[in-house]
């Protein structure tokens, strides 16, 4: 497989060291915004939201992709901390001497050494499955519940009026997802091909608009990255009402210094 068949966004807001094997790609996100140079690629070319990156967080990279990188087989979106791993995790610990509590979803690892995948390694995942995610971690009530307990339940519930309005087919999934299930996908982390990643775009931001319209963004910093927050939610109720063949790994966290490799 070509390299630039695939390629997995890595978020950044801040410098980092990325390991370069030909399908990671370093964006600076809200680069509109910044007067720093990160020797990145921005999100503010073409068309763009990257001005919108205190509210849309990660999103303003995916908005970016699915407008300019047209043509790219399959995509996927990382952390400049977060990545899944590929390797067995048996591996990881033999090569690290690393020890790790399998139960988290979201392990800490001193370096990206696990984050080693190639474009053929997921091309061969997704002839399989339609989506890579995360591990789903476990909420303590609803998945509403859980999201009205750590930001105001106002952005959650203007997205439903949004889903009713413009794509009333979801909403049955909606309440599912959101009232029944006590399990989550986060970060807004997946690998999925173009054809889902185009539809699920053109789904998404449509509904974010219009809950952008309707509803009062926090003044608090963290709050106010609502429309990242709301999406984390929104990608397990797109898979879930599309019944995608959903494939899962660990996320993995890297701490300290990221260390570069070449996979």
């Amino acid at each position: 497989m070509h390299p630039s068949e695939t390629k997995i966004l890595v978020c950044c807001h801040k410098q980092a060291d990325i390991p370069d094997n030909g399908i990671f790609l370093p964006v600076h996100c809200g680069k509109a915004l910044s007067d720093k140079d990160f020797g990145m690629t921005g999100d503010d070319t073409g068309d763009s939201i990257s001005v919108k990156n205190p509210n849309y967080c990660e999103l303003t990279a995916l908005y970016w992709a699915w407008k300019n990188l047209k043509g790219t087989e399959y995509i996927g979106l990382y952390h400049y901390r977060r990545y899944f791993g590929f390797s067995t995790f048996r591996a990881f610990l033999a090569d690290i001497g690393y020890k790790v509590k399998t139960r988290r979803r979201i392990i800490n690892t001193p370096d990206w050494r696990m984050s080693k995948v190639s474009g053929e390694q997921i091309r061969r995942v997704l002839d399989r499955y339609d989506i890579i995610l995360g591990r789903p971690r476990r909420v303590h009530g609803s998945v509403w519940e859980q999201y009205s307990h750590y930001h105001p339940s106002a952005g959650l519930q203007v997205t439903r009026e949004a889903i009713k309005a413009l794509f009333p087919d979801y909403i049955d999934s909606f309440d599912y997802v959101m009232h029944k299930t006590k399990r989550l996908s986060r970060c807004n982390m997946f690998i999925t091909g173009w054809k889902v990643f185009d539809d699920y775009c053109s789904w998404l931001f449509p509904v974010l608009s219009y809950v952008e319209r309707h509803t009062t963004i926090p003044e608090d910093p963290y709050q106010a990255r609502i429309f990242g927050f709301i999406a984390e939610r929104l990608l397990n109720v797109y898979c879930y009402h599309n019944r995608l063949k959903k494939t899962y790994r660990y996320i993995y966290e890297v701490t300290g210094s990221a260390t570069p490799v070449n996979p």
